[in-house]
């Protein structure tokens, strides 16, 4: 008597089920990098706009005496330190030694996600150039 039914044999229909597993474990894998991402890039925003708070504050703030300034955020967990220096002289920028500071800001923090910086430079002039300035103009 010959068996006439046209079904799967055990060996295809495990083959099927492997194929089904790896592609189900590669999609897990990927969903849950991109969570991860979602999440660095949430934390990262937080603290990326502390640091600008911090920077445009402290430009205002440096005076002759004053070279560095550090601060502290607790509920974030972060460190930082902002500065003044001069151009260099080396530096493409050295026509305008006399009139501008670099301020950068740099900013550090850990979390469970790993240790994370980030630096925020810009130009300032400078107290003695403006104040030059405005008596030229007068």
């Amino acid at each position: 008597m010959l068996n006439n039914r046209s079904a799967f044999t055990l060996i295809e229909v495990l083959f099927a089920i492997v194929i089904l597993a790896t592609t189900l474990v590669i999609l897990s894998e990927q969903h849950f990098k991109s969570i991860l991402n979602i999440l660095k890039g949430r934390e990262s925003i937080d603290r990326v706009f502390v640091i600008k708070k911090e920077f445009i504050t402290n430009s205002f703030k440096f005076k002759e005496d004053s070279k560095e300034i550090k601060s502290e955020d607790e509920i974030l967990e972060l460190k930082m330190i902002s500065s003044v220096e001069s151009i260099q002289k080396k530096s493409a920028l050295k026509d305008f030694i006399d009139d501008i500071d670099i301020i950068q800001t740099k900013g550090e923090w850990r979390s469970r996600l790993g240790s994370y910086g980030i630096k925020i430079v810009g130009f300032a002039p400078k107290s003695d150039s403006s104040e030059k300035e405005s008596q030229k103009r007068w």
